[in-house]
């Protein structure tokens, strides 16, 4: 049997596989994983693009790996809000893991061999020409790639390219302007709560952002009892310890019902995947993109 082919019958629940409904139901690691696998037919990114000025800032976007399978659209909206910004954003595509995963599971070499390839490929658009940012929309990515410096701390050749990589990367919380009025789309939506991500709030000190972003564009804001507690997703911690992850996904899920909000909003894939299956789950840049002219994301 393939290596990864618990994953690829996980994909085949996207084609109505027969076998994707047993999948869902099976305990421990298994089960936790087909239950994160998007289901139903996938929706059509919209890649469209505003245009940009000649002098717009150049902004990377690494595409990542598990965002780019489950939820690419959440890229095309973050480019759609940066370009409205006069911010021209090119994706690397040839650009792959950011190597947390595995660095996280105590697989460094691994992880840092992810690391190289993706400093590789920034500087080889460095010489290309200017770079003002590196983005990545998943706010566990990068945190990562901020930590670069550190990850390389033994190997003094890399940490001096990892802390010029590093310096450039930026979270879209931090690269999203706040609209200069609120849109009359995010008022007629349904409250929000937003989650702010560990590796967010806690993993690069960015507090607060997300939600006056928010705020700026129209959207009601229910905030969320213990804000700062994890919602149990951390990684791959949920696949690992999915008992424990379920009792934190429990108490957050808890939390944010007593809220009454109808939409849940975050900046993490992880976030997002976890906390799907009771309020429709959003990315920050998918809503405000919507609250600046783009398609609807609930």
């Amino acid at each position: 049997m393939p290596k990864h082919a618990p994953l690829s019958l996980l994909r085949t629940r996207n084609r109505r596989n027969w076998f994707a409904p047993i999948l869902t139901r099976l305990p421990g690691k298994l089960g936790v994983m087909s239950r994160k696998a998007p289901g139903g037919k996938r929706k059509r990114v919209d890649w469209s693009v505003p245009e940009v000025s000649p002098a717009a800032p150049r902004v990377l976007l690494l595409p990542g790996c598990v965002q780019r399978a489950l939820a690419p659209g959440i890229d095309a909206a973050a480019i759609r809000v940066l370009a409205r910004e006069d911010m021209r954003v090119e994706r690397l595509e040839r650009s792959g893991c950011c190597g947390a995963l595995a660095y996280h599971l105590g697989k460094a070499e691994g992880g840092k061999e992810y690391a190289k390839a993706i400093i590789r490929v920034f500087e080889e658009e460095a010489a290309k020409g200017r770079v003002d940012a590196v983005l990545i929309t998943a706010s566990g990515c990068s945190a990562f790639l901020k930590d670069y410096p550190r990850v390389f701390v033994d190997e003094p050749e890399w940490k001096a390219r990892a802390e010029a990589f590093a310096a450039k990367v930026k979270d879209f919380t931090e690269l999203a302007h706040p609209l200069p009025s609120p849109a009359a789309e995010a008022a007629n939506a349904p409250v929000i709560a937003f989650h702010p991500p560990c590796t967010l709030q806690h993993g690069q000190r960015i507090y607060g952002r997300g939600e006056a972003l928010l705020a700026a564009a129209g959207f009601r804001l229910a905030p969320i009892p213990d804000a700062h507690l994890c919602c149990g997703s951390a990684g791959s911690y949920s696949l690992l310890q999915p008992e424990i992850a379920g009792e934190l996904r429990a108490r957050k899920l808890a939390a944010i019902r007593s809220t009454g909000a109808g939409v849940i909003a975050s900046a993490n894939i992880g976030c997002l995947t976890h906390l799907a299956g009771e309020l429709p789950t959003v990315h920050i840049a998918e809503l405000l993109d919507w609250a600046g002219g783009g398609p609807r994301p609930l």
